[in-house]
């Protein structure tokens, strides 16, 4: 490498250097903002509107703010165990999704495998068995809307309310 191709290189490399610095501070600053707006939506304004006795309002500037309940759910891996047995002994048992990751060896075995799994050996399968995040969401909300019981700490189930803010 030449005199010039070194300093072109150096040049280049600071770059780059520079670059991933600039989108760290950026990620960084993103971080930062997304906290401040969780706070303010789901802390700050929720609980200056209650104080006020108001849940929605447009405000001097013509932006309009709403105050709703909002319902969370989820399984945390400690309870999973005991929470996939409520569900299926309650008749909810179409939650839960079990998926199988297959790596099969070789490439005959990958043709194989539509044919057969059970018969098939050499291959490392994992499962996992899950609820999705939002299925499980929309069954509480319905089970709770029709006034059905649910074990909420079971199902990590519980509301917040969060403001929303936009244009009139």
């Amino acid at each position: 490498m030449n005199e010039g191709q070194q300093k072109t290189l150096n040049e280049l490399v600071d770059r780059q250097y520079e670059a991933a610095m600039k989108v760290q501070a950026k990620e960084q600053e993103l971080k930062q903002a997304k906290l401040e707006h969780r706070n303010l939506a789901e802390n700050v304004i929720p609980e200056f509107m209650e104080e006020a006795g108001i849940q929605e309002i447009t405000t001097l500037g013509g932006l309009h703010v709403k105050v709703d309940t909002v319902i969370v759910a989820g399984i945390t891996k400690e309870r999973a165990p005991e929470a996939l047995a409520w569900l299926r002994e309650n008749g909810h048992a179409k939650l839960i999704k079990n998926k199988f990751t297959v790596i099969p060896n070789t490439d005959q075995q990958s043709q194989d495998l539509t044919q057969t799994l059970v018969d098939m050996d050499g291959l490392d399968i994992s499962r996992s068995i899950t609820v999705h995040a939002g299925s499980l969401k929309k069954f509480v909300r319905l089970e709770l809307e029709a006034g059905h019981e649910l074990p909420m700490e079971l199902l990590g189930v519980f509301r917040k309310r969060v403001a929303t803010v936009g244009e009139k």
